[in-house]
């Protein structure tokens, strides 16, 4: 979720910020199933269709399962992701995670970004990395990092 919001340009999140605090009647930093319902419908579409896509988003990206999105949520629910995935933005994803600036990302840089306050083994982080990782040098380059991205957009 992390990597996926930062990829966003800002202007795109300061729309999106915008229809979140409109949605969020109660003003309590997430919105409901039917805060989502009443959003959907005032940008035009149907009760029906709108408790259909509402539906999905839950079960999709309720993580924990309380009923409520937040703010993160939201905007990956939104965002257009073939937008998302420019060269650009890429580039600029990957820096962030290349740390060292070698033109790498490594198990350690991996970590560092996603792995604040999660409990993972030795052998998850090797794994993330082997599942990208092409050419088996235990590092990440950027085209194979481009790669995995936008196998997430088709």
């Amino acid at each position: 979720m992390y990597l996926t919001v930062q990829l966003m340009q800002d202007k795109d999140k300061e729309e999106l910020q915008k229809v979140f605090i409109a949605m969020d009647k109660n003003g309590d930093g997430k919105l409901s199933r039917e805060e989502l319902i009443d959003g959907f419908v005032s940008m035009g579409e149907s009760h029906a269709s709108a408790a259909k896509m509402v539906n999905q988003i839950l079960f999709n990206l309720d993580i924990d399962k309380n009923g409520y999105i937040g703010y993160s949520e939201f905007l990956i629910a939104m965002m257009d992701r073939k937008k998302l995935v420019t060269r650009n933005n890429l580039k600029e994803a990957f820096d962030a995670f290349d740390k060292d600036k070698n033109g790498f990302i490594d198990g350690r840089e991996m970590k560092e970004l996603l792995g604040v306050g999660k409990q993972f083994s030795e052998r998850t982080w090797t794994n993330m990395i082997k599942d990208v990782d092409k050419n088996a040098d235990q590092k990440i380059s950027f085209d194979e990092f481009e790669k995995m991205m936008n196998s997430f957009v088709k």
